[in-house]
């Protein structure tokens, strides 16, 4: 039994082997990106690039990057764990995106 491709100008037809032989390429697939996806949810893949006007942007945490100068970043940095033992001490005041 051979299946034909209606869409194709020039005919192309499967076998049933054919046929299955997709099917467990694609249950495969399927089951490799379902593996992917149980990774950590809460992590951002960030991307970080100068402005046109000198701020650095940073890209991924949101629809649209935070931009910041220089210095304001610097500060951040530099209190990184302040706001790191905030976080923790408020943890149940604080929501996270998607909860």
């Amino acid at each position: 039994m051979a299946i034909a491709s209606k869409k194709s100008t020039v005919p192309v037809s499967y076998t049933v082997d054919d046929v299955m032989a997709l099917v467990k390429k694609l249950q495969a697939e399927n089951a490799a990106l379902k593996a992917n996806k149980s990774a950590p949810a809460n992590r951002f893949t960030v991307k970080v690039s100068p402005s046109g006007k000198g701020n650095l942007c940073i890209y991924g945490l949101s629809r649209y990057p935070f931009s910041f100068y220089r210095n304001q970043i610097e500060v951040i940095l530099e209190n990184a764990e302040i706001i790191k033992a905030f976080i923790s001490q408020n943890e149940g005041a604080l929501s996270r995106k998607g909860e």
